[in-house]
């Protein structure tokens, strides 16, 4: 039996790199509309967290800003690095590291408020609201899309208590899922 050719060889090597280009270059063209990768996203997290309840932007925009309301507003809490808190927050919101031990997140919180936690995109949310509800927290809910998704329905971010427009990306795949793009 004899081997295949050298150009052989070649032109299906060429033809494997030309489908790897081609399968990133749809990727990264998906990525590239910030809604449909936002929503990728937030089907990743629904689907790798069932147990975590999720509260969309405008749910949660709504609740912050109706004073008729009964019950306490919710205590939000930023789960993302120290970096990325410098840059925005959500007004009010508790920030925490990600990898804290849920005891220490709970340490001191109003237990009559529910929880709302997010980060960039809701993942490390997620990973957190499940924690917090093993430590025997019931009402944790996870911001759909996290700051991201805050961000991209036009409501406000803060730094030192002023209004900014900039969230910081954590990633450049988050990066590409702003409307504002403004990192």
């Amino acid at each position: 039996m004899k081997s295949p050719s050298l150009f052989r060889r070649i032109a299906t090597l060429l033809g494997w790199f030309l489908m790897a280009v081609l399968a990133a270059s749809v990727g990264l063209w998906w990525f590239m509309n910030s809604e449909r990768g936002a929503h990728w996203a937030q089907k990743v997290i629904r689907d790798r967290f069932p147990d975590v309840q999720g509260i969309s932007p405008q749910e949660l925009n709504a609740w912050l800003q109706d004073q008729d309301r009964e019950g306490p507003p919710p205590l939000l809490i930023d789960v993302r690095t120290p970096e990325e808190q410098e840059v925005s927050t959500l007004r009010g919101a508790r920030c925490v590291a990600p990898g804290d031990p849920a005891e220490l997140v709970l340490e001191g919180l109003d237990h009559s408020r529910p929880v709302v936690v997010y980060c960039t995109a809701g993942f490390r949310a997620a990973t957190m609201a499940r924690r917090l509800m093993e430590a025997g927290r019931a009402d944790v809910s996870n911001l759909e899309g996290g700051i991201v998704g805050w961000a991209n329905a036009g409501f406000p971010v803060e730094r030192d208590g002023i209004v900014v427009s900039k969230v910081h990306p954590n990633s450049s795949l988050f990066a590409r899922m702003l409307k504002n793009r403004e990192k």
